[in-house]
């Protein structure tokens, strides 16, 4: 899984923060708590949202993410029976 820098519009100006290719986001905690959040520009979904206090950190799985299809299974299959 990769994780990619991106620039978040927080309170005071941009954050920077790191986004996985599965939709998941960690920054610090700069944002406030919101259903979407502003990533390089674009607005997305957020599906949940946690505050870790120790390290002052925001943990974020955004919403569209999750709505990808996979693939799907016909319960097929893929070897010939022997």
């Amino acid at each position: 899984m990769a994780w990619k820098e991106v620039s978040v519009k927080g309170k005071k100006g941009d954050v920077v923060a790191w986004q996985s290719s599965d939709g998941r986001m960690e920054l610090p905690n700069q944002v406030q708590q919101s259903d979407s959040i502003t990533v390089d520009g674009k607005q997305l979904k957020v599906d949940s949202w946690v505050v870790d206090e120790r390290d002052d950190r925001i943990f974020i799985q955004l919403a569209d993410a999750r709505t990808k299809k996979k693939e799907q299974s016909n319960d097929e299959s893929t070897q010939g029976r022997s």
